[in-house]
């Protein structure tokens, strides 16, 4: 059962779980109806809800803070990650070829 709390963060975004052990919805979160899973997936965490009587019917992108969020998500992040990934690959085929050198 995928559920995902009524109300989003300040960003937009809205927390989400899968759980199986929950007879009952918590409160403050719904669940997502089982024609609505696949979509709604892809769309997490910026979707906009549209509920009728505590059952949510539509899920939709919400690409306004998408976007905000994009926006506020420094590059120098983004290349840290990069150059980390790439630093990690070149020490592991330095360390590789060492050992096929049988270098000790």
């Amino acid at each position: 059962m995928l559920i995902i709390r009524k109300q989003p963060h300040e960003n937009g975004a809205y927390p989400n779980q899968i759980i199986d052990s929950y007879s009952e919805v918590p409160e403050g979160w719904v669940e997502i109806p089982e024609n609505l899973i696949e979509k709604t997936k892809r769309l997490l965490p910026f979707i906009t809800m549209t509920l009728e009587e505590e059952s949510i019917i539509n899920v939709e992108d919400n690409t306004e803070a998408r976007e905000a969020a994009k926006a506020n998500t420094p590059s120098s992040a983004i290349i840290s990650i990069e150059t980390d990934l790439l630093s990690m690959t070149v020490d592991h085929e330095y360390r590789l070829t060492l050992l096929e050198l049988g270098v000790k």
